[in-house]
């Protein structure tokens, strides 16, 4: 015969049952996406793990909204593909109304914490997968497209072969040098002052 359970494990029992249906954050993989409405359909790349140790796969969790930095004027966005890594977190209560039509309203639907109200960010990765952070700039990387700015107000853009600060340095001291032939000989430009002020400005920006 069984003993009785005592309060503190019937307690402790109904909590965790609790819990298995209550959504904090999770990561997860994009299986689709739509850049046009920046949605997604998201797999959760956690099991769901029970007292017994019996492992269950979570279900695809599908038109997931994508957040990423914007107002109604403005968005800094970046590409998504299958198998790109997410953070999902869950919203306190439905989204379904709200992502209609925003503004405050009441959500007219009792579930909470729900996978079904997922949340996608793109910026969790696993330790040894994605791009290497710079320890001491600001990076935008894209491909073979880097942007890195400096504390000191310096920065460089680079496609991988060409550094544009460089590129626009070169112009201006070949625009210094240029040498026009005259009545009275070989001249520089007239500005080649200006030109040679501009290359030491220039020269000052470059990372």
């Amino acid at each position: 015969m069984k003993d009785t359970p005592s309060m503190t494990e019937v307690i402790e029992s109904i909590i965790n049952r609790c819990l298995v249906d209550l959504h904090t954050s999770l990561p997860g993989i994009i299986q689709s996406y739509d850049p046009e409405k920046k949605k997604a359909d998201v797999k959760p790349a956690l099991k769901r793990q029970f007292k017994n140790n019996q492992l269950e796969e979570l279900n695809l969790i599908t038109d997931v909204p994508v957040a990423f930095l914007q107002t109604n004027n403005f968005i800094f966005s970046i590409p998504l593909k299958k198998g790109d890594e997410v953070l999902l977190i869950f919203s306190e209560r439905s989204l379904d109304k709200w992502l209609k039509s925003g503004k405050t309203i009441n959500p007219e639907d009792p579930r909470k914490f729900d996978l079904s109200d997922a949340i996608a960010i793109p910026i969790l990765k696993p330790f040894e997968t994605g791009k290497q952070a710079d320890p001491e700039n600001a990076l935008i990387e894209h491909g073979k497209s880097v942007i890195k700015i400096s504390p000191n107000g310096t920065f460089a853009i680079t496609n991988g072969k060409e550094e544009v600060i460089n590129l626009i340095k070169e112009l201006a001291d070949a625009c210094a040098s240029i040498i026009t032939n005259t009545q009275i000989g070989p001249q520089p430009p007239t500005n080649k002052a200006q030109f040679q002020q501009l290359s030491q400005r220039i020269g000052g920006l470059i990372l």
